[in-house]
């Protein structure tokens, strides 16, 4: 994803699709039903695992995160629960056995995804009925990729907007991709990025970067002074210090080189200078 992710949300608030009526899918009973103190013991294992995943060195801790909050009955936990390892070589092997190894591996990492698939889209399901607000957007995010069941777009949709007014920023960041950037709840996503970058979630940090730009965009502020995108430099630079690494999910820019909030005024000066050459 080269383009840059200014770009891609800036196209993806310019697409609007209609409210659908229906109501939600009828939730179906997990092995074990979770408990509330079981799902808030999830919750916080969870929200740990935001905070340290990007590190390199507390992967194996995340992944052990994420596996317990699966355990716990937490479907975000099971969608985090496969993770890859580095594959050691026999210096022995030639390239074809090397190859080999590599593609087996490969097959056991999707088989393995593909059953956490299965319980996440089960348990959050549930929770979702519950009213744990980041288990709608699980749902909503598994119903619009297609993981493991047909892409539904309008089922997506509903439980992403539950999942906001549930005040969960996934949930609302979802839904401002699917209702445009004049979507009501523009205003409360800003302000739960906020809450969440400061509770020290790196990815939301970046987020919140990403938001102040368009924001800048929006209000036709895009000088580099402008308070919009001092506000997108202080998040960006509180997510690279948080661990965050914008490479390893092919977003455009690296906290290594510093660069991701000067190619965004980059891209803004260059959007200014194609709209004052239009004829």
């Amino acid at each position: 994803m080269r383009a840059g992710l200014l770009l891609l949300l800036v196209l993806c608030v310019a697409a609007c699709v209609s409210k659908p009526k229906d109501e939600l899918p009828i939730a179906v009973m997990p092995p074990q039903i979770p408990d509330s103190a079981s799902i808030d013991e999830a919750l916080a294992k969870m929200q740990t695992f935001h905070q340290i995943v990007f590190q390199a060195d507390r992967k194996h801790e995340a992944k052990a995160l994420a596996q317990q909050a699966c355990k716990l009955g937490l479907g975000e936990g099971c969608l985090f629960s496969v993770f890859s390892e580095p594959l050691s070589v026999n210096k022995d092997q030639n390239a074809e056995e090397i190859k080999e190894h590599f593609l087996s591996y490969l097959q056991t990492i999707k088989v393995a995804q593909i059953e956490m698939d299965k319980h996440a889209l089960r348990l959050a399901t549930y929770n979702c009925a519950h009213n744990v607000g980041s288990e709608c957007a699980i749902v909503g995010g598994i119903y619009e990729r297609g993981d493991g069941v047909e892409p539904d777009l309008k089922n997506a949709h509903i439980y992403y907007e539950k999942a906001c007014t549930l005040d969960s920023v996934h949930g609302c960041l979802a839904l401002n991709r699917f209702m445009g950037y004049a979507s009501k709840q523009y205003a409360k996503t800003f302000a739960l990025l906020e809450s969440a970058c400061a509770a020290n979630d790196p990815f939301l940090c970046y987020m919140a970067g990403e938001w102040s730009v368009i924001s800048a965009l929006h209000n036709k502020q895009t000088s580099p002074n402008s308070s919009f995108l001092q506000d997108a430099k202080a998040y960006y630079d509180k997510a690279c210090k948080l661990g965050f690494d914008a490479e390893s999910l092919g977003l455009e820019g690296s906290c290594a080189q510093g660069n991701i909030w000067q190619i965004r005024v980059e891209l803004l000066r260059k959007k200014a200078m194609q709209k004052r050459n239009k004829p």
